[in-house]
């Protein structure tokens, strides 16, 4: 689907830090794999994202989240925004895709982002 792909486009890896421990709300640990805003690379911990698994980040919410940081980040460019608010009107208009997509999307990226080095559960 065009706008969750478009919607990852926007954000990049990055790592865990001590100093996220405060501002990025996670519970995960230092050197914990997990993905930022490329445009202004999750400063202040504003758009940094470390969900515990892959069924966390599959969730509408983290899709949502990243939605409402770009369209208020500082350094995302009006293209951007206008792109993503465009790409949501489009979806809703469009017809359901297979079940199950979701999820099978978001295990790839899970997979890509940390591989077979991490089981928190």
């Amino acid at each position: 689907p065009p706008y969750v792909f478009f919607l990852m486009r926007q954000v990049e890896p990055c790592y865990f830090t001590e100093a996220d421990r405060f501002v990025a709300r996670s519970k995960g640990p230092v050197g914990f794999a997990g993905f930022q805003c490329r445009h202004c690379a999750g400063h202040a911990g504003l758009g940094k994202y470390f969900p515990l698994n892959s069924k966390a980040l599959s969730t509408n919410s983290t899709s949502q989240n990243i939605h409402a940081h770009l369209l208020k980040c500082r350094k995302s460019t009006q293209v951007v925004k206008d792109e993503l608010v465009y790409l949501k009107n489009e979806k809703l208009k469009s017809p359901r895709l297979v079940p199950g997509w979701r999820k099978t999307f978001f295990e790839q990226v899970w997979e890509r982002l940390h591989g077979d080095k991490v089981n928190l559960n």
